[in-house]
């Protein structure tokens, strides 16, 4: 963000705890060349992102080891630190560091920003993974998008301003999940099978102004004319592909929030049985409910399950 960084001045999975290997190398951007002073961008004091030769953007680089800059005297905190930046305030989802990117600038509503990593070995063809990021809306901005996703992909993917001619295989549900908390940090986070060889993961807004879902969270003069997120916690993890349940046959029905963490919501119009199954197809939960009445699933290891109503089924991904 090198062009719009002076902008920010004052005037928010790892979804499956297991054995499995994290292939994001420096997935929570806690590795560093240089504390970031002035301009910190990911590409230049991190490693493993944005190290290809390739430009994405100019996204930056946040860690609590930036220093007050003595070039910017308008503000009396660094630029670059953590929590307290020049684009607003916001403690890393864990460790010290995370990145930051513009995911829409209202005067040039063609540029995005990506962070771009090369996985530690490729993926394997029809393996199922599970991807996840963390995501926080940052203070100093006026607009939000929820169409945040992460593309996997065997070569980097060609970049001139933007990444609209892809379409990301991870895609936040813009319905359950708006992305507009500037408090909190929010968790995209889906399974995806892989075609085999994709090694590369690319974090972002994949969509054009249209279709950005844009979304105006503050219109104070205050507040910058873009949509900027910070980004941390990102990873792929590979899912046991043992399963006794047939996908292809299961009849859709609504289960929300998806993913989800302590519980659900099924689109019920009746009392009705639930059961909750793991992807080997052990029965994991059952319960009856009545219309649209939660179901606790706080007891459940992070993961994916099959929802079944009758003979219907839905995945579910839980993710804390």
């Amino acid at each position: 963000m090198r062009w719009i960084i002076l902008l920010c001045v004052p005037v928010f999975c790892d979804c499956v705890k297991s054995q499995n290997v994290n292939l994001v190398p420096n997935s929570g951007f806690e590795e560093y060349f240089n504390c970031p002073l002035d301009q910190a961008e990911v590409g230049a004091d991190v490693p493993s992102w944005n190290d290809n030769g390739l430009l994405y953007g100019t996204a930056d680089y946040f860690n609590v080891c930036g220093p007050v800059n003595p070039n910017w005297p308008w503000i009396s905190y660094p630029p670059f630190g953590i929590p307290t930046n020049a684009c607003g305030f916001q403690q890393a989802h864990t460790g010290n560091a995370y990145a930051g990117i513009i995911t829409f600038p209202f005067l040039d509503p063609n540029v995005r920003e990506y962070v771009v990593a090369n996985l530690l070995h490729p993926m394997t063809t029809r393996t199922k993974y599970i991807v996840s990021f963390y995501v926080s809306l940052a203070d100093s901005f006026r607009f939000s998008t929820s169409k945040l996703g992460a593309l996997l992909t065997k070569e980097p993917p060609l970049y001139t301003t933007n990444l609209c001619d892809y379409i990301p295989q991870i895609q936040n549900n813009n319905t359950t999940n708006q992305l507009t908390d500037k408090s909190l940090w929010v968790l995209v986070c889906d399974t995806f099978e892989a075609g085999g060889g994709e090694n590369y993961i690319t974090i972002g807004n994949f969509f054009n102004k249209d279709s950005s879902d844009i979304a105006i969270v503050d219109s104070s003069d205050n507040y910058k004319f873009f949509a900027y997120y910070y980004i941390d916690d990102v990873s792929v993890i590979e899912l046991d592909t043992s399963t006794g349940i047939n996908e292809s046959s299961f009849f859709h029905f609504q289960v929300f929030p998806n993913p989800a963490q302590n519980s659900i919501t099924i689109n019920n119009k009746a009392s009705v049985s639930v059961s909750i199954y793991s992807l080997s197809g052990s029965l994991m939960l059952t319960q009856a409910i009545k219309k649209e009445e939660p179901i606790d699933i706080g007891q459940l290891p992070n993961g994916v399950y099959f929802v079944a109503v009758g003979n219907r089924r839905e995945k579910l991904v839980v993710c804390r």
